[in-house]
């Protein structure tokens, strides 16, 4: 199973974290790329992530996290978040995961609070406008009936 982990401490070290390339390297004699965020890989990041205390949360399957999200779960809209931060088993999108903590935030959920101002420094101004929009959405769809 895949960990999904969580950047709270280390992203604060690095300030323009979305600088996203593929670097190729050969292992074996055998030519391969690897995802690196500002010249780190996934790997690199992660020691550096739990250098700083950050939690390793274990992702249960999308769908299920999914139909508790939308069923009002706070704790799963923020693991939801977590999955578009990542890019695990959904594609990575910082406004899709904006919109979600922010829907936790509203409910109390304090991990979603300090997440969600990091990913808040991905979001250019337009992005984020985007991302509050759809949490007021998401918040009357999925938070609002549950009440």
């Amino acid at each position: 199973m895949r960990y999904l982990f969580i950047l709270l401490a280390s992203l604060l070290f690095l300030p323009s974290f979305n600088s996203q390339s593929t670097e190729a390297t050969e292992v074996n004699g055998q030519a391969t790329e690897k995802e690196t965020w500002n010249g780190l890989t996934v790997e690199e990041i992660e020691a550096i992530a739990l250098e700083y205390g950050a939690t390793i949360v274990p992702i249960a399957s999308k769908q299920s996290v999914f139909q508790k999200a939308v069923a009002g779960d706070a704790d799963a809209q923020f693991k939801l978040a977590l999955m578009y931060i990542e890019g695990e088993g959904v594609p990575q999108d910082f406004v899709e995961a904006y919109a979600w903590l922010n829907i936790a935030v509203a409910q109390g959920n304090l991990k979603a609070f300090k997440t969600r101002e990091l990913c808040k420094k991905l979001l250019d101004r337009a992005s984020l406008a985007k991302a509050q929009k759809r949490s007021r959405e998401y918040f009357e769809k999925y938070v609002v009936p549950f009440q």
